[in-house]
């Protein structure tokens, strides 16, 4: 096993069926081809890291990678596997425990913090829809019961960033005018589907071609999913079919975020060495970060969704006085979240696309475990959140001293965590532009 296979090996092993995403156990089309190719048990047994992984010390960052992919996969391989329900409780947090250790946790601080934002919020709109509030009370209990904690006084987080997310849009649009103008064809408000965003970012990616060659290695292509994606290795931008219709007004932020980020670190980076093409170790989080960073700024907003993630596995994961929450809670829980929300902006949906919506979203969390009563969490998209502060943080203390174009110009050098040292060194050795501002 390899540590630059990681990220793209699980994320395909543990994507569910896709007809069948409201069912009452989850099961996994990919998973048994991940665990032969990739021969996880086998790995484990040669690094003497079969069951519990529990100390990573005497190892390199990559073999450490390496191992805690191997775990969560064969985790949720025996989960699968299992009869008894002991045996179900057991690796369903055994798959619980490995993916904490690759992705990390919600901080209970952070947490806090954020949902005492977003109770604010959620408690307006059921004073305005007072007949409700016994529907609305999941919602509000759930919140409520995260900010247990004390928090100081701060800003919320839109707040906290505005001036540099202003920044940052003012920089994307100076030097990729003529790529966001690919969008302008499409109405503010009009829903694009899968096949509408393969032409969109088919146009937006051959406008890139005409002034860096570099980009003519790369395409758009689709397959039978619903994600939305880039694999390093193959430059591919990779968009599914079964891809919900998103408004056209937050096109360009996710165009910024996968294309311009994503790829673009891939390409820069592939220009001085594999590792930074597809990503030295533990560099997830900075890299989902400044993705979900650009989007925020592109789009004028941080999105629902990036702050729902971070909320939703806390939940998941449960706490000292909270128990964990299952997957068809977690299902009522959000689907009441939506409804909430569509209700305070007058356009409340098809009841339907809600549900489908709300599952798709629900099934990031639970992905890999059983999806029933067992509950075993994967953590990976708590990554775009703490990512996004940790980015956020590392270019409000740096831009002080440097120019922002030449800090963003830094970042797209290849894909690393600017935060890490031992990254830094490495850019560093590579003489790529920029680097002196380590």
């Amino acid at each position: 096993m390899n540590h630059r296979h990681g990220a793209h090996v699980i994320l395909r092993a543990v994507t569910p069926s896709y007809g069948a995403i409201d069912a009452d156990v989850l099961d996994y089309p990919y998973l048994r081809g991940a665990i032969s190719k990739y021969d996880a048990p086998s790995f484990l047994r040669r690094t003497g890291y079969e069951l519990v992984p529990d100390s990573f010390d005497s190892r390199t960052p990559e073999t450490r990678e390496d191992m805690r992919t191997a775990h969560l996969l064969s985790a949720a391989y025996r989960l699968q596997k299992s009869w008894s329900p002991t045996s179900k409780l057991f690796w369903s947090a055994q798959f619980t425990r490995s993916s904490v250790q690759l992705f990390g946790r919600p901080l209970s601080g952070e947490t806090a913090k954020l949902a005492r934002d977003e109770l604010k919020a959620f408690v307006r709109i059921a004073d305005e829809f007072p007949r409700h509030r016994e529907f609305f009370e999941p919602v509000l209990g759930a919140y409520a019961a995260l900010c247990t904690r004390k928090v100081y006084a701060s800003g919320s987080i839109e707040t906290r960033y505005a001036d540099l997310m202003t920044e940052i849009r003012q920089y994307m649009y100076d030097n990729y005018h003529d790529v966001f103008a690919v969008f302008d064809a499409y109405a503010p408000h009009a829903l694009l589907n899968a096949d509408d965003l393969m032409l969109s970012f088919t146009h937006g990616l051959d406008e890139l071609k005409r002034t860096d060659r570099a980009w003519s290695r790369w395409r758009v292509v689709s397959d039978n999913s619903a994600k939305l994606c880039v694999n390093s290795r193959q430059r591919k931008i990779i968009i599914g079919r079964h891809r919900r219709p998103i408004p056209a007004s937050e096109v360009r932020g996710l165009f910024a975020h996968e294309v311009l980020v994503h790829a673009q670190r891939a390409k820069r980076g592939e220009q001085k060495s594999q590792d930074l093409a597809v990503g030295l170790p533990d560099y997830m989080a900075a890299e989902e970060g400044l993705g979900v960073l650009v989007e925020s700024s592109v789009n004028g907003g941080i999105a629902d969704k990036v702050k729902d993630r971070y909320i939703d596995i806390a939940l998941a994961l449960g706490g000292r006085r909270r128990r964990s929450l299952s997957r068809s809670d977690m299902f009522n829980f959000c689907f009441v979240r939506t409804v909430m929300r569509e209700l305070d902006r007058g356009e409340l949906a098809d009841i339907d696309e809600i549900e489908a919506t709300t599952w798709e979203h629900v099934n990031r969390i639970y992905r890999g475990s059983l999806g029933n009563r067992y509950v075993g969490v994967f953590t990976k998209d708590a990554t775009y959140y703490k990512g996004f502060i940790k980015i956020a943080n590392y270019l409000e203390r740096r831009r002080s001293r440097v120019e922002l174009p030449q800090l963003i110009d830094y970042l797209m050098q290849g894909k690393f965590d600017p935060t890490n040292s031992v990254h830094r060194q490495i850019v560093k050795k590579s003489k790529t532009f920029g680097s002196d501002l380590v």
